[in-house]
């Protein structure tokens, strides 16, 4: 007999990074500002829908080059140098 056990699914609370992080426009046309509020970002990356990277971007930028994407949704994933991880939904237009 197979015995099955259902546990809850594990999330992370990322809400700490986003308290210091300003990501806007939001659509956004051409470029995308990361503001960061005395945080230390060690990566920046793009992922279409599908969870492929798509792009990096200089941590140290805080305007990011979006022109070269398809109008669509991507999740712009961010990192600390705590290992602290924020993601965000972005809508190109």
């Amino acid at each position: 007999m197979i015995d099955t056990k259902f546990s809850s699914i594990l999330a992370v609370d990322d809400s700490f990074i986003k308290q210091s992080l300003k990501v806007y426009p939001n659509p956004a046309k051409d470029n995308l500002t990361v503001s960061n509020n005395g945080i230390d970002i060690t990566s920046i990356e793009i992922y279409n829908l599908l969870g492929q990277k798509l792009n990096s971007y200089n941590p140290n930028r805080e305007i990011l080059d979006i022109s070269g994407l398809k109008s669509a949704v991507y999740y712009l994933k961010i990192k600390d140098e705590n290992g602290n991880k924020a993601t965000y939904k972005i809508i190109k237009s």
